[in-house]
């Protein structure tokens, strides 16, 4: 005689025939569905209450130290590589409004987006606008869980100088290319030597994105270097295809911006 069938149980997340996740509002607010089985999936998270490691967790939900939990997501297939490390933010501010802080953001994430582990979370600050500046939108095949964008908007360099004391925070600190928006560069890092010594300098990446007009600010951007490292000075130049809004267009992007983006890519990777 044979055995009674047990009951069915619960499917494992991301299985063939699972309910289909909750859908994850986007940077923008709007509902992102996620299919069953977690893939596509949001990189956006939605604002929600600070969670440890200065990053932001869904409301509701409960997250490890340093990670944000993921949204709409399945469980991550057998064949997903080993994630980078648990917790790692890049916190991304600019020295004024306007500089450039949402579309660095935006151009950096097409590019990690592309790497074998995955696409990197994405946090945007209160009101802002990264999910219209995504050249490709927020889904991706894999997310990256240990490693988060935080587009802090025009917040100036006072909160990327504290949470530079947790060693998991890498602060990208976008300026615009005149002698202002250096000297404004050099006073942060300054004060993130002063606050948490030179080796910090090491988690400090610089972006002066260029503007109308001739600005001769080569010696100034030689001592940010001899400070934060010849890779970590990246010069964005002034590219029609940025002037506009809504999402970039990717392809008509002109070839040193994209060389410059990928630059940065490499210099967030080769962060300690």
């Amino acid at each position: 005689m044979s055995s009674p069938t047990p009951p069915p149980g619960p499917r494992p997340p991301g299985s063939a025939g699972s309910p289909a996740p909750t859908p994850s509002p986007g940077p923008t607010g709007s509902p992102v569905p996620a299919p069953p089985g977690g893939t596509p999936a949001s990189a956006a998270t939605p604002n929600g209450p600070s969670a440890p490691g200065g990053t932001s967790a869904p409301s509701g939900t409960s997250a490890p130290s340093g990670t944000s939990a993921p949204s709409g997501t399945g469980s991550p297939s057998p064949d997903q590589p080993p994630r980078r490390r648990t917790g790692r933010s890049v916190l991304i501010t600019g020295t004024a409004g306007g500089v450039g802080v949402t579309t660095v953001t935006a151009l950096l994430f097409s590019v990690l987006a592309r790497e074998r582990a995955g696409a990197p979370r994405l946090h945007d600050h209160s009101g802002g606008e990264l999910g219209l500046r995504l050249p490709d939108g927020d889904e991706a095949a894999r997310i990256d869980e240990g490693l988060v964008l935080h587009d802090l908007g025009a917040v100036g360099p006072v909160e990327p100088v504290w949470r530079l004391a947790d060693p998991g925070q890498l602060a990208l600190l976008v300026t615009a290319a005149t002698p202002l928006g250096c000297a404004a560069a050099a006073k942060l890092i300054t004060t993130v030597a002063s606050e948490h010594g030179a080796p910090a300098l090491r988690r400090v990446v610089l972006v002066a994105v260029e503007v109308f007009g001739r600005h001769k600010i080569d010696p100034q951007l030689a001592a940010l270097r001899a400070e934060l490292g010849a890779d970590a000075v990246i010069t964005v130049p002034r590219d029609p295809s940025l002037a506009t809004g809504g999402r970039i267009p990717l392809p008509r992007l002109r070839p040193q911006t994209r060389r410059a983006i990928d630059r940065l890519a490499a210099a967030i990777k080769a962060r300690p």
